[in-house]
């Protein structure tokens, strides 16, 4: 304890950020899971509550394939991330 208030370099080492970029990507990922899950739990209620609209089937598979990607990609690579770190 008497070292780090000696030479204040080794406080700030103990308080260094992240890399920006590895937070970034962690970001990027965190949003894609989560639109990914909202798109697929939410897209089949949207299908059933405006069942009547025309195309409505269509919408449902184009917004379940993209969550369905969405999700997909993100997992795939946080696994590809965790697993090099």
């Amino acid at each position: 304890m008497g070292d780090a208030f000696r030479d204040p370099r080794h406080i700030v080492n103990g308080m260094t950020r992240v890399e920006a970029g590895r937070r970034l990507r962690s970001r990027i990922e965190e949003v894609g899971r989560e639109i990914g899950v909202l798109l697929v739990v939410f897209c089949p209620i949207d299908f059933v509550i405006a069942a009547d609209t025309p195309g409505g089937r269509t919408w449902l598979l184009i917004f379940l394939g993209l969550g369905a990607f969405l999700l997909g990609a993100a997992l795939l690579a946080q696994y590809r991330r965790h697993r090099v770190d």
